[in-house]
């Protein structure tokens, strides 16, 4: 079974995966001091990831795009995370060359300058973070993919609307609750998932179109509605949080809540798709049991 390869926001499929990708690993540069008598020190000035490079096919009716969401990410030098089964990285495109043969049908070599090696980060175990400091971060993340102020792909005009009406019931909800989630009312808990409800509507057709420009952002404001939603829904205890790459949910929910099959619980939680096994690096947040 092949391993997962992603990108940003873009998920290499069937023949895109490469044959070939490296070289993994890198170099531990070593400043050697010498002394008389045969004794020497070793100096560590840090370990510095190799390039890697690869080459597929895009294929598929959103093969051109998808080549092209590549480009424009070397193109505004993005720094991006990368993921190959439990590999992880951060760092830029440096070079990408593809061929269209036919629009459906792309030829790509991608060269990928590493940054940091995020590999092993396992579950890394934050602090627990309180319902106020949550919503907090939420909005900022939501508000960057409404604005356009964050690494994905300009939101579609469509969602502006419901976007604006989430800001404004959470702010109006924070008001009237004397700036606190668990003083938010009843009546503006009803308002915020409202909103949350039109968000999902608005961006579902979306989100199942050919188009990933539409799709990527509109998945990424669902997503992030949905985790506002949650934390308002649910503010009476601290959660907790996990650093993870590719993370296994069934895993996490037996560890931590002592049933895997609450896996989508922490989806939930977290603002994720409905995927127990999801392909990337996250914060995971695990609701108190």
């Amino acid at each position: 079974m092949p391993l997962n390869l992603t990108i940003g926001d873009v998920t290499f499929y069937s023949l895109e995966l490469p044959e070939q990708i490296g070289p993994f690993g890198g170099t531990q540069t070593l400043v050697v001091h010498e002394f008389p008598g045969g004794t020497k020190t070793i100096d560590s000035l840090g370990a510095f990831p190799h390039t890697l490079t690869w080459s597929g096919i895009f294929t598929g009716p959103d093969a051109f795009a998808r080549a092209f969401q590549l480009d424009r990410m070397r193109a505004t030098s993005q720094v991006v995370e990368l993921t190959y089964g439990p590999q992880a990285f951060s760092g830029k495109i440096a070079n990408l060359k593809y061929n269209p043969k036919h629009q459906f049908f792309v030829p790509y070599t991608i060269t990928f300058e590493a940054i940091t090696d995020d590999s092993g980060i396992g579950a890394v175990s934050q602090s627990p973070v309180s319902a106020d400091q949550s919503l907090s971060n939420e909005l900022t993340d939501f508000n960057a993919t409404v604005t356009g102020d964050g690494p994905g792909l300009a939101l579609p005009s469509s969602l502006s609307g419901p976007a604006a009406s989430l800001t404004a019931s959470v702010q109006t909800g924070l008001q009237n609750g004397n700036g606190t989630v668990i003083g938010i009312s009843q009546e503006n808990e009803t308002a915020i998932e409202s909103s949350v409800t039109a968000i999902q509507t608005a961006a579902a057709p979306l989100i199942a179109g050919s188009d990933p420009t539409q799709a990527s952002p509109a998945l990424d404001l669902t997503a992030q509605a949905a985790c506002i939603g949650a934390i308002i829904a649910s503010p009476q205890a601290p959660a907790r949080q996990l650093r993870m790459v590719n993370p296994n949910l069934f895993v996490v929910a037996a560890m931590y809540l002592g049933d895997a099959t609450l896996w989508d619980e922490i989806a939930d939680a977290s603002g994720l798709p409905p995927d127990p096994q999801p392909i990337g690096i996250f914060t995971i947040t695990v609701p108190t049991a």
